[in-house]
């Protein structure tokens, strides 16, 4: 953003004094013209420091958009002098240089009349008052409740990564969000509020606000969601109390994973785009998705059926793969009867025939959809 070259460079009063043509005398008490020696330097270096920020500002309030045309027509724009002035005041006021791009493009947002009249004074107030950590943090806060990543798929877990950030600082930092009303707090998660929706376009360039800026990437329209109640992660563990101590055996485990890798090579074969995870994940991607298949296994926990998105559940585009059998009677365990599903697969027997079945029925239904 800005050359720091000023803002760390070392001095001493000394040093100041012998540049302005004036020198300490040992024992001869200040003089004067020492005092005065200082007071034009740090004049000089104010009058400096705000010519800079002005040129900058101003260079950017000329800098093309999206176009020469764009940049021509805000030149004739009329906006409100008082907004103008109030702006560079608390720019000019401001303790970090880093945020005068910041400054400049809530002006050119405001010339071009995307800020509501009614948070506008609000937005150059706050502006000032937070620092550029901070405006980096509402930028994470942003993304990452936009965009559901791929290592991650999960935009609660997401924000939950921005508190749980190692720095001290970070408390610090979205408490004083908190107190503008950026950020609130709704059953232990930390969650941006509209007004930072609202701001954070305002301030900061779009192409600084995709997953790709932060080092992410995202899904943006998948052909397949394959729905496994049970995460990989916790295979081994007990899922509720009524389980008791029992955990899953070896073969158990083994037999699970393989037949998610025996669904996962299906898939490939097909060339559908597609993603294998708990439903929990990737819920604004599962939207997208032209066929659902259910993975269904004893272990699963039906809380998480109960809240998920039921009316993408609609019986043309669904399948089930039966994982796991009924421990009573040995017959393969649909755990979720009452959803319907235009095809069921028993997975509990894994051989041939089923894979290529399977990889017939997921292209056919491609095939009808194109047609």
């Amino acid at each position: 953003m800005k050359n720091k070259k000023e803002k760390d460079t070392a001095m001493s009063i000394a040093d100041t004094l012998a540049r302005e043509g004036c020198a300490i005398i040992p024992g001869g008490g200040i003089a004067y013209d020492s005092v005065k020696a200082l007071v034009n330097y740090g004049k000089r270096y104010y009058e400096e420091r705000n010519e800079k920020r002005l040129e900058r500002f101003h260079e950017n309030l000329l800098k093309e958009g999206s176009g020469a045309q764009e940049s021509t027509d805000n030149l004739k724009v009329e906006f409100s002098e008082d907004d103008y002035y109030s702006l560079l005041k608390s720019m000019l006021q401001d303790e970090e240089d880093d945020k005068v791009d910041y400054y400049s493009s809530l002006m050119k947002s405001i010339i071009s009349g995307s800020v509501s009249s009614a948070h506008k004074k609000y937005f150059i107030r706050s502006l000032k008052e937070l620092s550029v950590d901070e405006l980096q943090l509402m930028r994470q806060f942003y993304i990452l409740s936009n965009f559901e990543m791929k290592d991650d798929g999960s935009i609660k877990q997401q924000l939950k990564s921005i508190v749980e950030q190692p720095s001290p600082m970070v408390k610090a930092l979205i408490h004083n969000l908190i107190r503008l009303g950026f950020v609130e707090i709704k059953q232990d998660l930390h969650l941006p509020t509209s007004l930072l929706e609202e701001f954070v376009p305002l301030i900061i360039v779009a192409d600084q606000l995709t997953p790709q800026s932060i080092g992410k990437e995202c899904y943006h329209e998948i052909d397949v969601f394959v729905a496994t109640f049970v995460d990989e992660k916790s295979l081994a563990e007990v899922r509720f109390p009524s389980v008791g101590p029992y955990e899953r055996s070896e073969d158990e485990i083994e037999k699970y994973s393989s037949s998610l890798a025996l669904l996962k090579s299906i898939l490939d074969q097909t060339k559908q785009s597609y993603i294998i995870a708990n439903p929990e994940r990737f819920t604004e991607v599962q939207k997208s998705a032209k066929l659902i298949i259910l993975c269904l296994d004893r272990f699963e926990n039906p809380m998480l059926y109960y809240s998920w998105n039921k009316e993408l559940l609609e019986k043309e585009k669904v399948f089930k793969v039966i994982l796991d059998v009924l421990r009573t009677t040995g017959k393969p365990y649909d755990t979720l009867p009452g959803t319907e599903a235009s095809q069921v697969f028993d997975f509990t027997k894994l051989d041939v025939n089923l894979s290529e079945t399977l990889k017939n029925e997921i292209k056919d239904h491609f095939d009808r959809l194109q047609a």
